[in-house]
C-alpha cells in the first residue's frame, strides 16, 4: 500500500508532466494572423476580425463602444510600472 506522500508524489508529478506537455507546442507568441486561424466556431453567423493591433495600439488597458459602433481603446504605456521620477506618466500627463 501506497503511503499519503507517495500518492501526493505521484500525483503531483503526473499533474506537473500534463501541464508542461500541454503548453510545448506553444514556443512563441502567434502573430495576429495565426491567432486569426486558430479560433474554431460553431456558428457560422459569427466571426472574428482583426481590429487593433501593434504597433498601431501598445499596452491597452480598455476598450468600449459607443451608440454609433465605433470602437475606442485606452492605452497605458507606462503601465505597470511607474514614472522614475514621480510624476504622473502618459502623453497628457495624467
Amino acid at each position: 500500500m501506497l503511503s499519503i506522500y507517495k500518492r501526493f508524489g505521484i500525483a503531483s508529478i503526473s499533474l506537473i508532466t500534463g501541464l508542461c506537455l500541454s503548453c510545448a507546442h506553444y514556443k512563441d507568441p502567434l502573430s495576429p494572423e495565426e491567432a486569426l486561424k486558430s479560433f474554431e466556431l460553431n456558428d457560422d453567423r459569427l466571426g472574428v476580425e482583426i481590429v487593433a493591433t501593434e504597433p498601431q495600439v501598445l499596452d491597452p488597458v480598455d476598450m468600449a463602444f459607443d451608440e454609433n459602433g465605433a470602437m475606442f481603446v485606452v492605452e497605458m504605456p507606462d503601465y505597470p510600472s511607474k514614472p522614475e521620477d514621480g510624476s504622473l506618466g502618459g502623453p497628457f500627463g495624467c
